[in-house]
């Protein structure tokens, strides 16, 4: 495991956003002993109306920032406020000038030299600060296809192939993005998403009874966790809704735009967000466990972080045929449904409920094991020491 290095994360997320790789890693590396300055989200497009929530949280972070005790410890957090506009020319000094003294003067308060610089927001004011630092190594988590998320966010592609030209190391969290990186560097590792799996292996062996909202509502329970926002098939879910009244449907996470359609549906419970400690107790009251995606070109390079949280429960996983998903599921026989209609949604809902038992349930759990967090963490961290043990120190940075 990686130990007393001092690290600087560009996120592509704030750090109070859903739980998802960026703050899992580097919550890890920074309770190992590491230094970490979290650098929060400098954005990937323009900014829209129901961005105002997360810009206020800026301004309230910016201001007053978080207090060392409601963090990791080894972690510290940097909120810029900078221009939006991250393609701009015009906006580009501006932002470097900005986030560039920001940056320095926490590096300087912090003692952090040399940093190794973790993006994961490949835009080009980050890549650039990103090689002005002194860095004993730059690595790219690649964990999404940011150009296809909006027209808004094409331009990323230039900077982005800088990146990946310029990296030490590229980890990639599913097999199309990795496939891709592999034209512009040859140090590329396949990384997806794991699970906490000691925290939720915990929570599953407990008897800890099931939550008071989960507990209100008829069974059996279609469970999904993350974000309610244009990823969901709305369509299909509304249909699975409508053919099994008897079923409740529970989401768990924030909303983002009306979701007019789901509010609709009788049998459908917007939970809205939920502590993530706490998402190990909604995924044990699920009955089975839905990734209801659609099918565009940014779900085509994703690894749902939630595939393995909902195995490592023992729940049963229905999923549409992201290829990410289908190709876990090949791996591992019998352990998620694959359902590429409304047909096959509802039929597998209703297998999954009928057929499930302990045997299914404990083979869920073993896969699981095998992608923990844990394993996850140590194998990056020995690919970062023989990086960091061949290449040769760099010159004096900014």
């Amino acid at each position: 495991m990686l130990h007393d290095q001092t690290i600087v994360c560009f996120s592509s997320i704030d750090w109070d956003a859903a739980w998802q790789i960026h703050q899992e890693v580097m919550s890890r590396l920074a309770r190992a002993g590491n230094r970490v300055l979290f650098v929060e989200n400098t954005g990937v497009r323009r900014p829209a109306l129901n961005d105002l929530p997360r810009l206020a949280r800026r301004l309230r972070h910016w201001r007053s920032p978080p207090a060392p005790h409601d963090l990791p410890p080894n972690l510290r957090l940097l909120s810029p406020m900078i221009p939006p506009f991250p393609y701009s020319r015009l906006a580009l000094p501006i932002k470097h000038a900005l986030l560039g003294r920001s940056l320095r003067r926490h590096l300087r308060d912090l003692g952090m030299e040399r940093p190794s610089v973790w993006v994961f927001l490949p835009t080009p004011v980050v890549v650039r600060l990103a090689t002005e630092v002194d860095p004993s190594l730059i690595i790219y988590y690649c964990a999404d296809d940011f150009a296809s998320s909006s027209p808004q966010a094409m331009p990323i592609e230039a900077s982005e192939a800088e990146l990946l030209q310029r990296a030490d190391l590229v980890f990639a969290t599913s097999s199309q993005l990795a496939e891709r990186a592999r034209h512009r560097n040859p140090r590329v590792y396949l990384m997806p998403a794991g699970v906490a799996f000691e925290d939720f292996e915990r929570i599953r062996l407990s008897d800890t009874p099931l939550l008071p909202e989960l507990q209100a509502l008829p069974r059996p329970i279609v469970g999904y966790i993350g974000g309610v926002n244009e990823r969901i098939d709305t369509e299909l879910v509304v249909e699975a809704a409508r053919r099994l009244p008897s079923f409740s449907f529970a989401f768990v996470g924030p909303i983002r735009g009306g979701m007019s359609a789901l509010k609709r549906c009788a049998n459908v419970h917007l939970l809205g967000p939920r502590p993530h400690d706490r998402i190990p107790n909604y995924i044990k009251g699920f009955d089975v466990a839905v990734i209801p995606y659609r099918l565009t070109a940014f779900t085509h390079n994703i690894y749902p972080v939630k595939l393995n949280e909902y195995l490592a429960m023992g729940v049963p996983v229905v999923s549409t045929p992201l290829h990410e998903v289908r190709a876990f599921a090949d791996e591992h026989a019998g352990v998620v449904a694959i359902a590429a209609s409304a047909d096959e949604f509802v039929a597998a809902l209703q297998t999954a409920v009928q057929a499930d038992d302990a045997a299914a349930r404990s083979r869920r759990v073993e896969v699981a094991r095998g992608n923990s967090w844990t394993s996850r963490i140590a194998r990056m961290s020995e690919i970062v020491e023989a990086r960091l043990a061949e290449k040769p120190r760099a010159g004096a940075g900014v």
